[in-house]
């Protein structure tokens, strides 16, 4: 494991209802351009439910959640990218257990980004999903944001991926058998 020279690394964790794989890029130079062409080859042209979750991030702070908030705004407005943005208070730190709130302090508040997207506005957006964390769902289709919550992460998707930009690792879960091994590799190919 130590001296394995491979930039890509591919697990498989095959079950009953779905199969699961990992991907490790982090040994990449060109990891933007990796996670974002991975991304585009597996859902082709179908519609995605791209969701950035500032509660998901390693670090965020007051300033950094409004400017993201800001971005997506502007960038949505320019494209014409249908979304929904979900505004849920911080909880309060706490050490030792015990949760103290302190009174003279802004509220903090994380957002959680729903996005209808295809192929071409992901590469639109790719400066965004090469910042933060994102997570992207097959949807059936456009309606999906009406119905898009605080849960949205226990509702049952064919197709979902997480990408984490901090760890460059991907997890692509698949109920269906869609060639996902098949496009795994031929990106894997590409970028050796």
């Amino acid at each position: 494991m130590f001296f394995n020279r491979e930039k890509i690394i591919i697990k498989t964790d095959k079950k009953a209802d779905c199969i699961k794989y990992f991907v490790d890029y982090s040994r990449l130079k060109n990891k933007k351009e990796f996670a974002i062409k991975l991304i585009t080859d597996i859902f082709q042209d179908g519609l995605i439910l791209g969701v950035i979750d500032t509660g998901l991030m390693y670090s965020t702070s007051r300033e950094g959640n409004e400017k993201l908030s800001e971005s997506l705004y502007e960038l949505c407005t320019k494209y014409s990218i249908e979304n929904k943005v979900i505004k849920t208070k911080k909880e309060a730190k706490g050490m030792f257990g015990t949760k103290v709130k302190i009174g003279d302090r802004e509220k903090e508040y994380d957002y959680i980004f729903g996005l209808i997207l295809d192929r071409k506005k992901i590469e639109n957006l790719s400066d965004i999903f090469n910042e933060y964390n994102a997570g992207f769902f097959s949807a059936a289709n456009s309606n999906i944001l009406e119905s898009f919550d605080l849960d949205y992460q226990d509702k049952e998707f064919d197709l979902s991926i997480f990408n984490d930009n901090y760890m460059s690792r991907m997890a692509v879960n698949s109920k269906t058998s869609k060639d996902l091994e098949n496009v795994l590799e031929k990106v894997k190919e590409e970028f050796k």
